[in-house]
C-alpha cells in the first residue's frame, strides 16, 4: 500500500505541476519560446536511446540476486550496471557539449534565438546525462521493496521544480533559467535514492571497477537488446511528431501541438497504471504455465483499465476546447482538433496495451519490438507527408490510425493466436459491459453543454465530477459483482485491497482469475 501511494503521489504532483506550470511558462516566456523550449526536451529526450534497455534490467537483475545467499552476484551485477551508466553519462557529456550546439544553425525558424537555444540544449543536456549512473540506486529501492522512497524523491523533486518555476522565473524569464531550474526533476530523485541506499544499506554498494564482468555484461545485454527495441518506438513516437511539426511548420504550431500532446500523455500515463501492475501477476503466472488464467487475466486487465479511463478520456474529448481556451488561451483553441486525436489514440493504446503487456512478459518481445518499429517507421512517413497540407490535425490523425492498426494486424491476432480468441470476441468481451455506462455518460455530457455550458477549469471539473458520478453508478448498477466486491473492499481494514488503489485493482484480477480457474 505504502508503494502503490507514494507512486499516485508522485504522479499527481507531476499532473498538478503540468497544469499549473504551463500556462504561467507560455505567459512568461512567450508562445515562441515556450515551443522552441518543447523542440529542445524533443532531442533532450533522445537522450534515453542510448540506455540499450540496462535500466530495465535493474529491478529485474537486482531481485533476482538479491535472494542468493551471497553478495557476490550482487556486487557484480550492481558493479557492472553502473560503470555501464558511468559509459554512457561520458558519451553523452560529449555530445551535448560537442555536437548539440551546432543544432541551431539547423532550426532555421528560431534563426533569432540561436544563442539561448544553444545555452538551453547544453544545460538541459548535461543534467539529464548526469542523472543516468544515478538510475542504479532508484533501481536498487525498487528491486527491495522500497520503491516508494524512489517515488517520494521524485514527488519533492516535482513540487521543488514548481516552486522554483514561480519564484524564480519571473525575475530572469529566459530559457536557461528554466535549463537549470530542470536539473532539480532530472537529478533530486536519484540524490534522493543515492542518499536513502547509502545510509540504509541493504544491498552491498561496492562499485568499484574491478567487479565490472564482461560475463555478467552478456547476461544483462541479452535480456537488454528487445527492451531496447521497444524503448526506441516509445521515445520514436513521442519525440518525432515535434520535430516534424517544426522542420514543416512553425514554432506556434509546435507550441500548440506540445500542449495538446501534454493533455494526452498526462491522461495516459494515469490510465495506465492498472495494466502496469498487471506484469508482475503476468509472469507469475506464465512461469507456472498457466494459459487459462493468463487468459481471463488478459481480458479483465483490458476491461478493468477501459472502464477507468472510459470517463476520463471522454470528458477531455467533450470538452477539448474548452480545457484549452479555460487553461492556456483562445490562441491555443486551434489545438483542440488536435486534441481530440490524440485523445482516441491514446484509447486505443489502452485497448491493446494488455496484449502488449502478454506480449513482452510471455518471451514475444523481439516479434513486438519489431512490430512496433514498423508501426512507427510508418507513422513518420505518413506524418511528413501530410505535415505541411493537414498541419498539426493531420499529424494527430497519423498518430491515431497508424499505431492502431499496428496493433489490430500484427499485435492482436498474435495474442489471439496464444489463446484462441478472436479480435471480434475479445472487443465484446471488454466492451459489451461498458455500453450502458458510456451512453449514459454521453447523455450526461449533452445535457450539461446544454445547461452548464462549462468554460472555465471550474465549471469542466465539475462536470467531469457529475460523468463521474453517474458513468459510475451505471457501471456498477449493470454490474452488480463488481458492486458486491467494491462494498467488500471497503469495509476490508487492510485498505491495500480498494479499488482505489491500481494495485488492489491489480490483486482483485488476480483472484477473481484463481476463483473461476477453480470453479472451471
Amino acid at each position: 500500500m505504502t508503494n502503490a501511494g507514494a507512486r499516485q503521489l508522485d504522479r499527481c504532483l507531476e499532473i498538478a505541476g503540468a497544469l499549473l506550470t504551463l500556462p504561467f511558462l507560455i505567459q512568461t516566456l512567450g508562445t515562441d519560446n515556450y515551443g522552441l523550449w518543447a523542440i529542445v526536451w524533443s532531442i533532450i529526450g533522445l537522450y534515453a536511446l542510448i540506455d540499450f534497455g540496462f535500466s530495465g534490467a535493474v529491478v529485474k537483475f537486482l531481485a533476482q540476486t538479491h535472494s542468493s545467499p551471497s553478495n557476490a552476484g550482487q556486487s557484480h551485477c550492481l558493479s557492472t550496471l553502473f560503470w555501464v551508466f558511468v559509459t554512457q553519462m561520458g558519451i553523452l557529456l560529449g555530445i551535448t557539449l560537442l555536437c548539440l550546439p551546432t543544432l541551431g544553425h539547423w532550426l532555421h525558424p528560431v534563426s533569432t534565438l540561436h544563442a539561448e537555444f544553444r545555452k538551453a540544449m547544453t544545460i538541459v543536456g548535461c543534467g539529464y546525462a548526469l542523472q543516468i549512473p544515478l538510475s542504479v540506486f532508484r533501481g536498487v529501492l525498487i528491486a527491495e521493496q522500497r520503491g516508494w522512497i524512489a517515488h517520494l524523491g521524485r514527488g519533492i523533486s516535482q513540487a521543488l521544480y514548481i516552486l522554483a518555476v514561480f519564484l524564480i522565473l519571473p525575475f530572469y524569464p529566459q530559457l536557461s533559467t528554466l535549463a537549470w531550474i530542470s536539473w532539480i526533476t532530472a537529478l533530486g530523485p536519484g540524490l534522493v535514492a543515492l542518499t536513502w541506499v547509502y545510509f540504509q544499506p541493504r544491498t552491498p554498494l561496492r562499485l568499484q571497477p574491478s567487479l565490472f564482468k564482461w560475463k555478467e555484461l552478456r547476461r544483462l545485454g541479452g535480456f537488454s537488446v528487445h527492451l531496447a527495441l521497444i524503448q526506441v518506438c516509445l521515445f520514436v513516437a513521442t519525440r518525432a511528431d515535434t520535430l516534424i511539426i517544426q522542420a514543416f511548420l512553425s514554432l506556434e504550431a509546435v507550441a500548440l501541438y506540445a500542449v495538446a500532446a501534454r493533455i494526452a500523455d498526462q491522461l495516459r500515463s494515469f490510465c495506465i497504471q492498472i495494466t502496469h501492475t498487471t506484469t508482475p501477476v503476468i509472469a507469475e503466472l506464465d512461469g507456472a504455465r498457466d494459459d487459462q488464467s493468463l487468459k481471463k487475466l488478459w481480458l479483465k486487465s483490458t476491461h478493468y483499465t477501459l472502464a477507468f479511463s472510459l470517463p476520463l478520456l471522454g470528458g477531455a474529448f467533450f470538452f477539448a476546447q474548452e480545457i484549452l481556451i479555460a487553461w492556456v488561451g483562445q490562441s491555443f483553441a486551434p489545438a483542440a482538433p488536435a486534441l481530440q486525436f490524440l485523445l482516441a489514440a491514446v484509447f486505443c493504446s489502452l485497448l491493446f496495451s494488455a496484449s502488449q503487456n502478454q506480449l513482452s512478459m510471455r518471451g514475444e518481445e523481439s516479434f513486438l519490438s519489431k512490430a512496433m518499429g514498423c508501426g512507427q517507421l510508418a507513422n513518420i512517413a505518413l506524418s511528413i507527408m501530410v505535415a505541411r497540407e493537414w498541419g498539426i490535425v493531420g499529424v494527430a490523425a497519423v498518430t491515431l490510425i497508424v499505431p492502431a492498426f499496428t496493433d489490430i494486424l500484427l499485435v492482436q491476432p498474435r495474442v489471439s493466436r496464444l489463446y484462441s480468441i478472436s479480435l471480434g470476441r475479445f472487443l465484446r468481451e471488454v466492451l459489451e459491459p461498458l455500453l450502458a455506462p458510456v451512453s449514459a455518460g454521453i447523455a450526461v455530457l449533452f445535457l450539461l453543454e446544454y445547461l452548464l455550458k462549462p468554460s472555465t477549469l471550474s465549471e469542466i471539473a465539475f462536470s467531469e465530477l457529475v460523468l463521474l458520478t453517474i458513468y459510475g453508478w451505471t457501471y456498477l448498477l449493470r454490474n452488480p459483482q463488481e458492486k458486491r466486491w467494491l462494498r467488500d473492499a471497503l469495509r476490508r481494514k487492510d485498505q491495500r485491497s480498494s479499488a482505489f488503489y491500481p494495485q488492489g485493482l491489480a490483486r482483485k484480477t488476480a483472484s477473481m482469475v484463481k476463483e473461476e480457474t477453480k470453479i472451471q
